[in-house]
C-alpha cells in the first residue's frame, strides 16, 4: 500500500459488512466521476478520513480535488483491493462490484496499473460461483418478501451473473418465482410511491442498492433512484433527520420534469432493469458510453442474422398506400407511443430504410422490444426474444390468418408485432396489417 495508511485500512476492516457495501458504493462512484460525486460524499466519514491522509486537511477546494485525482484513485483502488484480500467484502455485492471494477479498468488508464492484478482475482471468484441455484432457493424461502418490491427487484438483480443473464430458462424461472412471492405483478403504481420506498430504505441495505444500479447505464428509473439515494442517505445522520422527504421526492420529480400521475408495475420495471442488465452484458450498452443519439449514424452496426430477402416487384403506388395506412393508424392513436428512435432501431437491426410506423414497447424506450413497418417488411422482436423476427409485405399478404395472441400479433406462424397497449390499440393495429396484406394481395394477385 502506498497511498492508503495501514491506520485507514484497520479503520474500513472493523465496519459492518453493510456499512462496507456503503463505502464500496461511494468509492466506485467517485471514481467514475470524482468531480460531479464530492458534494453527495464529503459527509462520509471515510471520506473526511482520506482527504486527510491524501491533502493533510478536512476538507478540499474543487482546484485541491483536481491537483490530487490520481492520489485519491489510489487511495480507493487500494482500499478496495485490501478490503478485498481481508475477505471483508460481502458476496451480495460482489458482481455488482466486479461490474463497476471492469468499467473502471477499462475507462481509465492510470487505474489499469492500479487494479491489474486485483481485477483479476475478482473476476475469477465471481466466474467460480453459479448463483442461480442459490437465488432460487432464497426467493422460495421468502427472503426478499421482507422489504418492498422496488428494493427486493434491485437486490434480486444484484445477484444476476453473465450464467443467468445468458439463460432466457433461467430468468423465466427467476420470474415466475418472484410473482409466486407476491414481489412481482402487474398493479400499477404513482411513482411517488416508489420514491417513497426508495427514500425508507434502511443505511444497512442502501450500499447494495446503489452498488447495483450503478452498473444499469441509461436506464432512466435507476437514475432517479441513485440520484434519491445521493440526495438522503449519503447526508451525514443529523443531516438527513433534518431532511424532508416529501420536499425531497418532490425536488427530484420536478427537476427530471416528471409526470406525478404516472401509474408504473412492478413488473415493468424489474422487465426493464432485466433488459437493461442484458444490453450491458451483450454490449449493445457500453458501460461508461457517453455518446449521445445523433452519432448513431456514424457507429458501425453488426446486423443481426436476419433473412433481408424481399421483392422488389411491389408498384410505387403501393408503397405510398401503405405508407399513408401507417399514417391514417398514427392520427388515430397517441403519436408520442410510435416514435422512430434510434434505440428502438438498432434493437430491431434497421439499417438505413424509410420507416412507415414503428412502436418501442419498453417502459423506458430502450429499444429491445417492439415492431417496425419499414419499406422493405416488417421487423418485430417480442419480449425477451433473442432474434429480430422479418417478414416480408408478400409474406404477409400470402398469411390466411392475421390474429392477436396476447401481446403479440401474428401472420400465419410468423410474429409481426409486439404490442402491450390496449385491446382496442392491438385490433386496430391487426385491422392495419391486414389492410397492408389486402393492397400488396392485389399487387401481387394473391
Amino acid at each position: 500500500m502506498n497511498t492508503i495508511t495501514a491506520e485507514d485500512i484497520n479503520y474500513l476492516s472493523q465496519q459492518s459488512s453493510d456499512r462496507i457495501n456503503m463505502i464500496l458504493a461511494g468509492m466506485t462512484a467517485l471514481m467514475n466521476d470524482t468531480n460531479s460525486k464530492v458534494s453527495a460524499m464529503e459527509s462520509q466519514n471515510w471520506f473526511k478520513r482520506m482527504v486527510r491522509t491524501v491533502t493533510g486537511k478536512n476538507k478540499m477546494t474543487q482546484a485541491e480535488i483536481e491537483q490530487n485525482h490520481d492520489k485519491l484513485n489510489a487511495y480507493m483502488s487500494e482500499a478496495i483491493a485490501e478490503l478485498y484480500n481481508r475477505n471483508c467484502i460481502d458476496s451480495k455485492v460482489m458482481i455488482s462490484l466486479g461490474i463497476q471494477i471492469n468499467e473502471l479498468y477499462i475507462e481509465h488508464v492510470q487505474l489499469k496499473q492500479m487494479l491489474g492484478a486485483f481485477i483479476n482475482k475478482l473476476n475469477e471468484k465471481i466466474d467460480s460461483v453459479d448463483n442461480f441455484h442459490m437465488l432460487t432457493t432464497e426467493i422460495e424461502q421468502g427472503v426478499y418478501t421482507s422489504t418492498s418490491p422496488i428494493i427486493a427487484v434491485c437486490k434480486v438483480i444484484s445477484q444476476f451473473d453473465n450464467r443467468i443473464l445468458s439463460d432466457n430458462r433461467k430468468l423465466d424461472i427467476i420470474k415466475r418465482d418472484l410473482v409466486e412471492q407476491g414481489i412481482l405483478n402487474n398493479n400499477k403504481q404513482k411513482l411517488r410511491d416508489y420514491l417513497n420506498s426508495i427514500i425508507s430504505i434502511s443505511i444497512e441495505e442502501v450500499g447494495q442498492i446503489y452498488l447495483e444500479l450503478g452498473t444499469i447505464k441509461e436506464n432512466f428509473m435507476a437514475k432517479i433512484i441513485l440520484d434519491m439515494i445521493q440526495n438522503y442517505h449519503f447526508l451525514s445522520d443529523m443531516a438527513r433527520k433534518m431532511k424532508n422527504k416529501d420536499l425531497l421526492i418532490e425536488d427530484v420529480i420536478n427537476k427530471e420534469g416528471l409526470d406525478n400521475t404516472i401509474l408504473i408495475s412492478i413488473d415493468e420495471i424489474y422487465d426493464d432493469f432485466v433488459n437493461s442488465k442484458i444490453d450491458v452484458k451483450d454490449g449493445l450498452t457500453l458501460i461508461g458510453d457517453t455518446s449521445n443519439d445523433f452519432q448513431y449514424e456514424e457507429e458501425e452496426i453488426e446486423d443481426e442474422e436476419i433473412d433481408l430477402t424481399y421483392s422488389n416487384e411491389i408498384s410505387s403506388d403501393t408503397y405510398d398506400i401503405i405508407k399513408s395506412q401507417c399514417e391514417i393508424y398514427l392520427m388515430l392513436h397517441e403519436e408520442t407511443n410510435y416514435d422512430v428512435t434510434y434505440k428502438l432501431k438498432k434493437g430491431l437491426g434497421i439499417l438505413y430504410e424509410e420507416v412507415y410506423l414503428a412502436h418501442d414497447d419498453t417502459l423506458f424506450k430502450n429499444g429491445r422490444n417492439g415492431f417496425a413497418i419499414t419499406e422493405e417488411g416488417i421487423y418485430c422482436r417480442e419480449f425477451m426474444g433473442e432474434y429480430t423476427n422479418y417478414v416480408t409485405f408478400e409474406e404477409l399478404a400470402k398469411a390466411k390468418r392475421i390474429y392477436i395472441d396476447g401481446s403479440n400479433i401474428y401472420a400465419d406462424d410468423e410474429l409481426i408485432a409486439y404490442l402491450s397497449g390496449s385491446n382496442s390499440e392491438k385490433n386496430d393495429l391487426k385491422e392495419l396489417f391486414e389492410t397492408i396484406a389486402m393492397y400488396v394481395g392485389i399487387n401481387f394477385d394473391i
